[in-house]
């Protein structure tokens, strides 16, 4: 086997030759005991004719990344696994580390933190108070080992439970005396372990301070990568100094790491701005979205690391964390987003894993309600005479008069309009008006985060059927995805219109989640199977009365009729921006098709598509548009690359070097010959937002063929998942004719 490609030396990886030489030796052991790895490598030119062997980082959560054989790893006790945090419906990553890979990992990680803590002026001999729970709780955290080796090399290490009692940590302050305060402190933990402080901290002690030292640094890790929380950095740093005492001074700092790097990197400044310093044995690179060089400082693109503590497995890594360099030193980058099709992580996911505290006191923070959000009127509160006979169907095009502006485009509106076809039936208005089941009863909806409109029909149907009101809880607002906040605009505005048509305030906005001790009658979530599992469970335990109706990760194809035109099929697939359950997630096109007819289909559609993609967005997003667009996939396609090389699937990808749409197309493959569902797991889950497969029926697999093929337009009266709206909400198990 023929070793990778090394640089001599290069001046923005600053390697030097002894540097090289072992980083070689780490890729060719690795590559002797995984030689399928080499079908992900990314040769990454550097100019000249040299190039270095990058690995994308989700490789660690489908293969063995490290120099141990499978056997090795289930016979050797001595052998440490570090997993990533991310979400359930997912594989999480392993890093694997024998007795020279975690030391390595101790060294880089304690000589990290005391080049971090020099460049900030942060004393070695104040108290770090973990947050993190130690390794005995978190055994196969990378980030709770790392606070273990702070503590072992002399640090005074002082471990919080807040993950059992939220006030812990000013309890643990309230114990000591003015004197036994320190002088300076630093507080480590997740960026849930802080929020969550906070919000016990509004609920049980408002406006009580409760640390006296003269300085604090306070460091979080795991939201620069998790989605798990909508709270800014500005807002939670504005709690976090309600906790000291006036006159006490605050910096607040990031930790960057991750369980498959040995290495990290902190905050470049004391207070924190998304800048990052590499610690010693780090190098950062930020690559072009073809994976394949460098871009200039300034330039935005994939952050990717030299990891020279990596000894175990692979020092070059690709993230999907997107970042720029901010001058021509591999040792700073700045931070600007994950990728759009980034694996859902974090640490603070292993926060909301552990905790067994009370979910009220946590996740129902008092937040002020939109003006919408106030009692119903006597239209709905009044007397059989008034209220409930007298509702009638208001016409759906008055929904769309207010609908203007940046918030809903004329694509959007377009994409609403196109299920109000249907709209008026006089006989089915009719049989709901005449219904009891849901008279003064209310109704909770957790609203969809990637489409605005799924709470409007079951809306419809609720207030026909004499419902007291709609409560819609916004999806929480992902910091590195500014449409989920236009998602919330638009739901807000369509409620506001929906109001203006009945008349009352029958939609009623909640800007924050709903919360377990809601009064509502029934629930619909929408959303995916994490979701509604949570929610499932918080019920569970909270012993809710509440019935719960719950719409999970609900899949969707297009069949094709051999008269179908691409730039039809296009507007279906890019209906609201490619995103949501109304989305195909794959077609399926007529057996007859020839190869040269499904070809020139399939660049017609891309071309199409981006079009419309394009015109979906608000006119002043097109910064955005551009980034979102570059950055979409670029991983699913190293990963379907790979794929389908390990198992010599013939594939013809069509994509466009300017947007996000991905064609595949497999050539006449049976899918259903590889010996597992390889490729049926990436067809369902990375479907959308300008991604499609084309197959044929003969290709499809059992899973595949029992996927819905639903319009991405559904009317008022139309099924949905195989069910009329009145159903779901009476849960009756007739549907109608």
């Amino acid at each position: 086997m023929n070793p990778p490609t090394m640089a001599n030396h290069h001046p923005d990886i600053a390697l030097s030759e002894s540097e090289i030489a072992f980083l070689t030796e780490v890729c060719r052991r690795t590559l002797s005991a995984q030689p399928a790895l080499s079908h992900w490598l990314q040769n990454v030119s550097f100019g000249d004719g040299v190039s270095l062997p990058f690995l994308p980082i989700r490789c660690f959560r489908t293969m063995n990344v490290s120099r141990y054989l499978d056997h090795e790893l289930a016979a050797s006790r001595n052998i440490v696994t570090f997993r990533s945090s991310g979400s359930t419906n997912v594989t999480r990553a392993s890093h694997h580390l024998g007795l020279s890979g975690l030391q390595s990992y101790e060294k880089s990680a304690v000589e990290g933190f005391f080049h971090a803590a020099s460049r900030l002026g942060i004393p070695l001999s104040c108290p770090i108070i973990s947050l993190v729970p130690k390794p005995e709780q978190w055994p196969d955290s990378s980030l709770a080992k790392m606070l273990a080796f702070w503590s072992a090399a002399g640090m005074n290490v002082q471990y919080i439970d807040i993950e059992s009692d939220p006030g812990a940590l000013k309890d643990s302050f309230s114990r000591q005396t003015a004197k036994e305060t320190p002088d300076e402190i630093v507080i480590f933990g997740t960026s849930l372990h802080l929020l969550t402080i906070a919000q016990w901290q509004s609920e049980h002690n408002l406006g009580r301070p409760f640390i006296f030292a003269r300085k604090v640094w306070f460091f979080d890790t795991g939201g620069t990568k998790g989605r798990t929380q909508h709270t800014s950095p500005a807002a939670l740093q504005a709690m976090m100094r309600s906790w000291t005492a006036p006159e006490c001074a605050t910096e607040f700092l990031s930790e960057y790491g991750m369980c498959e790097l040995s290495s990290q990197a902190y905050s470049l400044e004391a207070n924190r701005n998304g800048s990052f310093h590499c610690s010693p044995t780090l190098r950062s690179v930020i690559l072009d979205t073809d994976l394949k060089s460098p871009v200039s400082p300034g330039k935005a693109g994939f952050l990717a690391f030299v990891d020279l503590a990596n000894v175990d497995s692979w020092p070059f890594i690709i993230t999907e964390d997107i970042a720029q360099h901010l001058d021509s030193s591999s040792r700073v980058f700045q931070l600007l987003g994950r990728a759009p099709d980034a694996t859902v992580k974090g640490c603070s996911l292993n926060v909301r894993a552990n905790f067994r505290f009370d979910l009220k006191q946590v996740n129902n923070p008092k937040e002020k309600d939109s003006p919408s959000s106030k009692d119903v009127g006597s239209g709905i509160n009044g007397n059989s005479s008034n209220g409930v006979q007298t509702r009638s169907l208001f016409e759906g095009e008055d929904l769309l008069t207010s609908l203007r502006g940046n918030t809903w485009t004329n694509k959007a509106i377009e994409n609403l309009r196109s299920s109000f076809a249907q709209w008026r039936n006089r006989e089915l208005e009719d049989e709901l008006t005449s219904e009891s089941a849901l008279r003064g009863k209310s109704i909770a909806v957790t609203a969809s985060a990637n489409i605005p409109v799924t709470w409007l029909f079951p809306a419809v149907h609720a207030w026909l059927m004499g419902a007291q009101a709609v409560d819609i809880f916004l999806p929480s607002p992902r910091q590195d995805d500014p449409v989920s906040n236009l998602v919330r605009e638009q739901i807000q505005t369509l409620a506001d219109s929906f109001n203006a048509c009945t008349q009352v305030d029958f939609v009623r906005i909640h800007n924050h989640r709903l919360p377990m001790e809601t009064t509502a009658d029934q629930v619909l979530v929408f959303g995916h199977d994490e979701t509604l599992k949570a929610i499932r469970t918080a019920f569970y335990y909270a012993e809710k009365q509440t019935r719960l109706v719950g719409f999970g990760h609900f899949q969707n194809a297009i069949k094709l009729r051999d008269d179908d035109t691409a730039h039809g099929i296009a507007k279906i697939t890019s209906s609201w921006l490619g995103r949501g359950c109304l989305t195909p997630l794959f077609a399926i096109v007529p057996e007859q098709w020839s190869s040269s007819k499904l070809q020139n289909f399939v660049d017609d559609w891309s071309a199409n598509a981006a079009m419309e993609m394009s015109s979906s967005l608000p006119a002043d997003w097109q910064d955005y548009q551009r980034r979102q667009f570059a950055f979409a996939h670029r991983h699913n396609l190293a990963e379907l690359k790979a794929t389908t090389l390990l198992h010599s699937i013939p594939l013809r990808i069509v994509e466009s070097s300017a947007s996000a749409i991905v064609g595949l197309d497999f050539e006449g493959f049976r899918l259903e010959s590889l010996p597992s569902s390889t490729l049926d797991d990436k067809i369902l889950d990375w479907g959308g937002c300008g991604w499609l497969s084309f197959l044929k029926p003969s290709q499809l697999t059992d899973r595949l063929r029992d996927v819905a093929c639903e319009t991405s337009s559904p009317g008022l009266w139309d099924l949905h998942q195989g069910k009329f709206w009145r159903d779901w909400l009476n849960d009756k198990k007739s549907s109608p004719n």
